[in-house]
C-alpha cells in the first residue's frame, strides 16, 4: 500500500510539473496572439502602401533615365581646363584690341 501511495504522489508531482508547463505555454501563446494582433494593422498599412502608393514612385527605368540625363548635363558643362582656356582666349583677343584702340586714339 505504501508503494501505491508513493506512485500516486509521483504521478501528482508529474501532473503539477505538466500543469506549470501548460500554464507557461498558454501565457506564451497569449503573448504571441497579442503581438500578432498588434502587427496586423501595420501589415495592412504596408500592403495598402504597396498597392496604391508605390506605383506612383519611380521605377528602375525612370531612375536610369534620370541618371542618363544627369550624366549628359554634367558632360555638357565646360571643364575647368576648358574654362581657363576660354578666359585666356578672351584676354588674348581683348588685349590687342585695347592696344590698337589706344594707338589709334592718340
Amino acid at each position: 500500500m505504501d508503494d501505491g501511495f508513493s506512485r500516486a504522489e509521483e504521478r501528482l508531482g508529474r501532473a503539477d510539473g505538466w500543469s506549470t508547463r501548460l500554464d507557461a505555454i498558454e501565457r506564451t501563446t497569449a503573448d504571441i496572439k497579442e503581438i500578432l494582433r498588434d502587427i496586423k494593422p501595420k501589415i495592412d498599412d504596408l500592403s495598402s502602401f504597396a498597392k496604391y502608393r508605390a506605383p506612383e514612385l519611380a521605377d528602375k527605368t525612370d531612375l536610369l533615365k534620370m541618371q542618363a540625363e544627369l550624366k549628359a548635363g554634367i558632360n555638357a558643362r565646360a571643364t575647368r581646363r576648358q574654362t581657363i582656356f576660354d578666359i585666356f582666349w578672351v584676354i588674348g583677343l581683348i588685349t590687342p584690341a585695347v592696344m590698337l584702340g589706344s594707338r589709334f586714339g592718340h
